[in-house]
């Protein structure tokens, strides 16, 4: 099953193909790690309306469901979950989508934008003012510069 992926102890945003090879549907499951991003968002916002749960929605509303619709395509709640290999342990927060009707490289093309997008998202408004990492395309270097980033804002309960 072909998968294009970013993944690391943070985010992840997994898109993988179902069905045929001729039809263009593919299952997106993303998430967002609340508690490594916990030191980044303490504080900073009102019950149910953290950041990086926020960021996850509104890359879904303002982001994904546009692009998609930008070629034609649909989204509806998945058929499956199966999502391949996530992270696991505590503190995740996951959606799970299908996008119907969608070009085969729509993955490619939407994959670099996304993980910038929620980012970007997240610290405008957990830390107004800090610049975002600027390794977004290497899932293991952007953990790096957002635990650096995280521990720069000191602990938290």
């Amino acid at each position: 099953m072909k998968e294009t992926a970013y993944v690391n102890g943070y985010i992840h945003l997994i898109f993988r193909k179902l069905g045929e090879e001729s039809e263009n549907r593919f299952v997106y499951c993303a998430g967002v790690n609340m508690t490594r991003f916990r030191p980044l968002t303490w504080g900073t916002h009102g019950q149910f309306m953290n950041p990086a749960f926020r960021g996850l929605q509104l890359l879904r509303l303002k982001f994904l469901i546009p692009a998609v619709q930008e070629f034609g395509g649909r989204v509806r709640r998945p058929s499956t979950t199966d999502c391949g290999e996530v992270p696991e342990g505590e503190g995740w927060f996951r959606e799970t989508f299908e996008l119907l009707d969608v070009p085969e490289d729509f993955p490619e093309q939407i994959l670099q934008n996304s993980v910038r997008y929620l980012i970007e998202v997240i610290l405008k408004v957990a830390r107004p003012g800090m610049p975002p990492p600027q390794a977004i395309s290497d899932p293991a270097q952007l953990e790096k510069e957002l635990d650096h980033l995280a521990a720069s804002c000191g602990s938290t309960p």
